[in-house]
């Protein structure tokens, strides 16, 4: 039909094409195209995105008096901690 997928091309989140994804950042390129080729994500990614995620949720929840809101963070990163820990983890070869 319409769309990405009717070229032949693969449909990447966000809408970057994936011949593109290497230009975004040399340091970030490998992780992402490995992440987007189901090959999983290295160990440390998911080490400094759990640990980055978690600092300013904290910070965040320290700073933002509503319960509410404090509750809504720490389900929302309980669950990516959940998601991140689940996906593939890429050794390196």
């Amino acid at each position: 039909m319409f769309g990405a997928g009717s070229r032949g091309t693969r449909s990447v989140p966000g809408g970057v094409p994936p011949q593109s994804v290497g230009t975004i950042d040399p340091r970030l390129g490998p992780w992402i195209r490995d992440y987007l080729d189901g090959n999983g994500i290295p160990l440390k990614g998911k080490v400094y995105a759990i640990g980055l995620m978690w600092a300013s949720i904290l910070l965040s929840c320290y700073l933002v008096p509503l319960p509410w809101a404090r509750v809504f963070m720490l389900t929302s990163a309980v669950l990516v901690t959940i998601y991140i820990l689940r996906q593939k983890t890429l050794h390196k070869s």
